[in-house]
């Protein structure tokens, strides 16, 4: 599976297009996670705010460092123009019909190997990431997954009074660039359907 990663990460020139595609794998597994699952998280939850997206994002970059498939390049990833890029994007859901258009060998902006089956291998990163895919496979590698879920859900319920840990952003670009990530992220529903609970579901597509 790593060299199939590793083999992915050489298909792509540039590394605004390594920033998209990394992106692109988080979103995908969001939607398949909804799709074969029934699970509602990040942008699928009817009643997201900036702080729950931003959160599962930074779950998954947090597991993609520890995990190796972000190089460790330190600040040479860019870690703020990853997140300015992300904003523009894990706001939005991303399906296989868009991954395949995306990432198809007519789509010239893009210089992925059109050899790799692209779901295919996207999903596999998905699953380096969080240590399983979504049948179960790698159940057992799990323990990372569930610790940094629990720091990160831990540090939301202190934040607004004393702030996140300090080294809970420390390998991911530092707390300003996920400040901002969060503050720009608009929940989909206004004052008055939160109160009354009135959630108009797919209403962020």
């Amino acid at each position: 599976m790593l060299h199939l990663i590793k083999s992915t990460y050489l298909c792509i020139s540039y590394r605004q297009q390594a920033w998209d595609w990394l992106i692109d794998c988080y979103r995908l597994r969001v939607d398949d996670s909804y799709v074969y699952g029934g699970e509602l998280r990040g942008v699928y939850d009817p009643a997201h705010t900036g702080r729950t997206v931003s959160d599962d994002f930074l779950l998954f970059c947090k597991l993609a460092v520890k995990h190796g498939v972000i190089p460790d390049l330190g600040q040479n990833w860019g870690w703020d123009g990853f997140l300015k890029l992300a904003l523009g994007m894990i706001p939005y859901a991303f399906e296989k019909s868009d991954a395949h258009e995306k990432y198809s060998a007519k789509n010239r902006d893009f210089k992925f190997n059109p050899m790799l089956p692209v779901l295919l291998t996207m999903r596999f990163v998905g699953a380096r990431v969080y240590g399983f895919d979504l049948t179960g496979q790698g159940a057992e590698n799990a323990k990372d997954f569930q610790e940094l879920s629990a720091l990160i859900e831990r540090s939301g319920s202190v934040y607004n009074e004393k702030g996140a840990p300090d080294d809970l952003y420390m390998e991911v670009g530092g707390e300003s660039g996920w400040d901002e990530l969060r503050a720009g992220i608009t929940p989909y529903y206004d004052a008055e359907e939160r109160e009354n609970g009135d959630f108009d579901e797919w209403r962020f597509n």
